[in-house]
Order: C-alpha cells, then structure tokens, then sequence
C-alpha cells in the first residue's frame, strides 16, 4: 500500500515540476512568430531523421548486449524489441516504467533472471550519466560558457571521477561494500535486505563484464556512435530552423538535455526537456523563435520516434502495452 502511494507522489511530483517549467517556458512567447518559424523552415533536412533514430535504438541495443556475462549472449532482436518498447513506456506511461518493461520482456525472451537484466540495465544508465558528466566537464572547458556554467561543469567533473572510482572498485571491495549496506539499511526486513544484497551481486557481476577489453572497447565505441547520432539530429534540425550550431554547441545541448531530464517529470519529459534545451541555447546566445521553434521540434521528433518504433516492435511481439505494464507491475512486486 505505502509503495503505491509512493508512486502517486512521485508521479504527482513529476507533473507538478513539469507544469511549472512549461509555465516558465510558454509565459513570454510570442505563438504567432513561432508559426512563421514553423513555416519558413527547411523540412528537407528532415529526410534522414526517418532513419538516425532506428540506428540509434540498434546500437543501443548492441551495447546493451557487452553488459551481459552471459554464454550465449541475449539475441539483437530480443534486445531491439525490448529496448524501444521500454523507451515507448517511458514516453507515455508515468513513473518511467519503461527500465521495468524492457526487463521484464528480456527476461521473459530470453529466460534470464529479472536480478540480472535490472543489474544490466541500471549499469548502463550510471555509465551514461558519468559519461555525460565527463563530456560536459570537457565542454565546459573548451568551449567559452558564461563563468557559473563552468564552474558546475567542473564541479560535476569531480563527481564523475569519485562514481567512476566507485563503480570499478565494487568487485574489489565487494565485501566492503556489502557490510556497509548491511549497516545502512539493517533496519529493514531480512527478507528485503538479501534481496538488495543479491540484486548488488548481479550488478558487481554486469562491471567485471566491462573488464573483459572487447566488451570494454565496444561499449565505449557504440556509446561514441550514438553521441554521434545525437549530434547528427540536433545539427539537421537546426539547419532546417536556420540555426548554425557548432558539434561542441549541439553536445552541450544534449548534455544540459540529458542532466536536466533526469529531475521528475510527466511522461516525455514535458516541460523539463523545454526548459533545459532553451536555457543551454541562451548560454551559448541562441535566443529567438527559430531557437524555440527548433527545441519544440526536437522534443517531438524525440517523443514520437520512440513510440512509433515501439508500436512496431509491440505489433511484432504480439503484445499489447496494457498487458505488458501488468506484467512488469506484478513481477515488480514479487521481486
């Protein structure tokens, strides 16, 4: 009962923050120059964002795979589906639901613990933030950025190093950290705390794959084509609003994007993606309606890729995402 009522806030929370910056992002604009920059603008540069975004979510895939100290490995197919119907969860049902979805359906694909898949992917998620940490303390540095942006970069800099020690000292100091745990959390039931226990045990084991060089090598090769990928929508979506953005502006974009979406918020990031991806263009001295134009455009093509490749991937799996959300709710409770 209370984890239910857990989630109601944390859901009211999400759409209470989102409601707020949308406020703050709407209150000043002028709608009817908006329009014009919608109907001025080049759409011939959006031929090939029909294509970035399927690369996007098959390289996510393939890297999602150097993750697992499995033999044999989870099948791509099984991974692409997976992955883009839980970023299609995450776009439209509340509470990000989509990590639970996606290891819910792996592991039903592939008859993989739960414990394992959930180690995998919670990995892959600290890895992406202490990646976006470390390019934006590099962006911070290169690129000239008003003094308080700077100073946050490096501090976010420090950070980054201290998770990074962290994550790759867990297996050498596993017992360590599993007497702190158990001393943390040794008020809560015994049953509870194995759990969490085990659950660290799989995730120790999702780092000592990264140990292996390849798989090491791999992830860091496909996170650098997806970063990429990014750069190369951001940068034809700008040219169609006329906007000249340098590949170190579009990265700090992404970047200020990718740390700001992290705060609660409605499905979709509503209202944070805007507020965030507005802010980095007044940093970089970005402003007008072809800028606003341009974030509004970017949030769509972002929200509605996602789910039209979900759809497809729900159509071939046979499964509807009603079923599939009970599914991941009940295994969610019995774990």
């Amino acid at each position: 009962m209370s984890s239910v009522k857990n989630q109601r806030w944390r859901i009211a929370t999400g759409m209470l923050i989102s409601i707020l910056l949308m406020f703050i992002v709407l209150r000043n604009i002028n709608f009817y120059d908006i329009y014009i920059s919608f109907k001025t603008a080049n759409y011939y540069y959006f031929i090939p964002l029909f294509i970035i975004p399927v690369l996007n979510f098959a390289i996510r895939s393939l890297r999602w795979r150097t993750l697992f100290e499995l033999s044999p490995l989870p099948g791509n197919k099984n991974l692409f589906i997976a992955m883009t119907i839980g970023y299609l969860a995450n776009n439209i049902l509340p509470a990000r639901t989509g990590e639970f979805v996606r290891v819910w359906m792996l592991a039903k694909y592939e008859s993989i613990s739960s414990s394992t898949v959930l180690a995998t992917v919670v990995l892959e998620r600290l890895i992406e933030l202490v990646i976006t940490v470390f390019l934006l303390y590099g962006v911070v540095i290169f690129f000239p950025l008003p003094e308080t942006i700077r100073k946050t970069g490096l501090i976010l800099g420090i950070m980054g190093v201290f998770c990074l020690f962290i994550l790759f000292s867990l297996n050498k100091w596993r017992y360590f950290y599993q007497q702190i745990t158990k001393n943390v959390m040794v008020f809560l039931p015994n049953v509870l705390l194995d759990k969490i226990l085990f659950a660290f045990d799989h995730f120790v084991n999702g780092i000592n794959s990264l140990k292996n060089l390849k798989n090491a090598s791999s992830f860091c090769l496909y996170s650098a084509i997806i970063w990429i990928l990014e750069i190369l929508s951001l940068w034809f979506v700008a040219k169609a609003f006329n906007l000249n953005l340098s590949p170190a502006a579009s990265l700090f974009i992404l970047l200020s994007i990718g740390l700001g979406t992290i705060i609660p918020s409605s499905p979709g990031y509503i209202g944070t993606y805007e507020f965030f991806a507005i802010s980095a263009l007044k940093a970089i001295n970005l402003t007008g309606n072809n800028a606003i134009a341009f974030v509004f455009v970017m949030h769509a093509l972002t929200f509605l890729f996602p789910i039209f490749l979900g759809f497809v991937c729900l159509f071939i799996s046979g499964q509807s995402l009603i079923s599939i959300q009970m599914e991941t709710e009940k295994n969610v409770s019995n774990n």
